[in-house]
């Protein structure tokens, strides 16, 4: 329900020919073999100290772009898997995955926690993000794709991973926490996406949540500042932080259930200051209902809406035709989206719309 999740094939290049691919590499096709047995046994434990938990999806779709030609894809989305260790009062949390294509293995959790009881909980290694309603987990979310386009400040807008120290306290219905962190956005591309930075010389971050539950709505904030300080970092011999950053981000989010009906709302902003510029500010809204028509069947759809200053704006219309649960550990879903782009970020080249529609199994447990 928060966090950013790992992506589907929705921010892959559109392809320049018409083609089925279908290139599940053997360490995706492993986890995903893995996963869907394992789905199929959700009772099976290890022990009382050690458990697996993990998904696997893999979909079809169909992607279109004005000027570009048609590009269907057959592929595995993500894999996960994890172990968690308990041995109160201390616990420990270890995963890996694969993401679209299956071509790499990157590591997500790695931290260990202690429980002081009463609800204090304090973490220490690299876990996720607070910021985002919807989840990093892929499970979690109703939709394929998510509300983000992949353009500029607005496609960043929601970090994953990162490394650092955090503090939980749950009190009954409401949960605060307090990370500090080695960054909270990773400027790098590719595998550093799922980590912080990695060095505390060049500046920190801190992430502050709120989080409470009542039995028909949910309500969740997220405030997170960090500092880059220059000299410390270089990609392709660049310093990203030359002019000493600064990005402070506020999420909020309200989920709302009425009977078989679930609405969802989000707004989001960042602003980014530096030395050298005025300050650049990126907003985010998005709006959310889906309808349970059975036990195992819903239809949902999606608004979502992207502005950076300097850069442009979009918006995009998503709709779930149908989702259906199989069971608790094996579900599909469908999704149809249509991205519309502004004038100025046509004008640098952008597409003027995107068309996606796909069909993806998910498997997990």
């Amino acid at each position: 329900m928060r966090t950013r999740t790992l992506t589907a094939n929705q921010d892959k290049p559109i392809q320049t020919d018409m083609k089925i691919t279908t290139s599940l590499k053997i360490a995706g096709a492993v986890l995903a073999s893995t996963l869907s047995v394992l789905a199929a046994r959700a009772d099976l434990a290890i022990n009382e100290n050690v458990s697996l938990l993990g998904y696997a999806a893999g979909s079809v779709q169909y992607n279109k772009v004005p000027t570009q030609n048609t590009d269907t894809t057959a592929d595995i989305d993500v894999a996960k898997i994890g172990v968690a260790l308990n041995f109160e009062p201390i616990t420990a949390n270890v995963s890996i995955c694969t993401d679209t294509g299956a071509k790499d293995l990157y590591l997500l959790d790695a931290y260990v926690s202690y429980d002081f009881s009463h609800g204090l909980t304090a973490s220490a290694g690299r876990f996720v993000t607070y910021l985002g309603y919807e989840s990093f987990d892929l499970p979690e979310n109703t939709f394929i794709t998510y509300g983000v386009a992949n353009i500029g400040g607005v496609a960043n807008m929601f970090p994953s991973y990162h490394q650092g120290v955090k503090i939980e306290y749950a009190n009954g219905k409401t949960t605060l926490g307090l990370a500090l962190v080695d960054s909270v956005y990773n400027l790098r591309d590719g595998e550093d996406f799922y980590r912080g930075d990695g060095d505390v010389r060049d500046g920190f971050g801190i992430e502050g949540n709120f989080t409470h539950a009542e039995e028909q709505w949910t309500l969740g904030l997220t405030l997170a500042y960090q500092y880059a300080k220059a000299g410390y970092q270089s990609i392709d011999g660049i310093d990203p932080y030359a002019a000493d950053p600064e990005t402070f981000t506020a999420d909020i989010w309200l989920e709302r259930n009425i009977g078989d009906i679930t609405l969802a709302a989000e707004v989001a902003m960042k602003r980014e200051n530096d030395k050298f510029s005025q300050a650049r500010n990126t907003y985010y809204v998005a709006l959310m209902a889906k309808q349970d028509l059975s036990d195992k069947i819903s239809l949902a759809g999606r608004l979502s809406y992207g502005n950076e200053k300097d850069f442009g704006n979009f918006w995009k219309l998503s709709v779930m035709p149908v989702g259906y649960e199989i069971s608790n550990n094996f579900s599909i879903r469908s999704e149809v989206s249509y991205t519309r782009y502004g004038k100025s970020i046509r004008a640098l080249g952008e597409p003027k719309y995107e068309f996606f529609a796909g069909v993806q199994a998910v498997f997990k447990f």
